[in-house]
C-alpha cells in the first residue's frame, strides 16, 4: 500500500495460495501489518518451496483522519513455481 501522504492508520494483509483438485488452499504464513502515521505498507505472505501452482491475495484497509475506513483487495496471477 502506497499512498501520497500519511494517512492515521494503513493495515495490510498477504497470503499465499496453493492450486490443489480441490481447488486454491492457504499455505504458509500470512502477513498482517498495521502501521500509524505512514505512507507506505508492505506485508508478505510466505512458506517454503513447492513444485505448484501458487497465487497471493492481499487486502487493505486505510482509516482516514474522519474516522471513515477505504478497503481494497488483489489476488496475483497464477504462477507455476518449480523448486531446485
Amino acid at each position: 500500500m502506497d499512498c501520497k501522504k500519511n494517512q492515521p492508520e494503513i493495515r495490510v494483509t498477504a497470503q499465499l495460495w496453493e492450486d490443489r483438485w480441490w481447488g486454491w488452499d492457504r499455505i504458509g504464513k500470512k502477513g498482517d501489518v498495521t502501521r500509524h502515521n505512514k505512507k507506505k505498507v508492505k506485508a508478505n505472505g510466505n512458506d517454503k518451496c513447492r513444485n505448484n501452482k501458487h497465487r497471493l491475495t492481499g487486502n487493505s484497509w486505510i482509516t482516514f483522519s474522519n474516522r471513515k475506513v477505504s478497503k481494497g483487495e488483489v489476488i496475483s496471477k497464477t504462477v507455476k513455481i518449480s523448486c531446485g
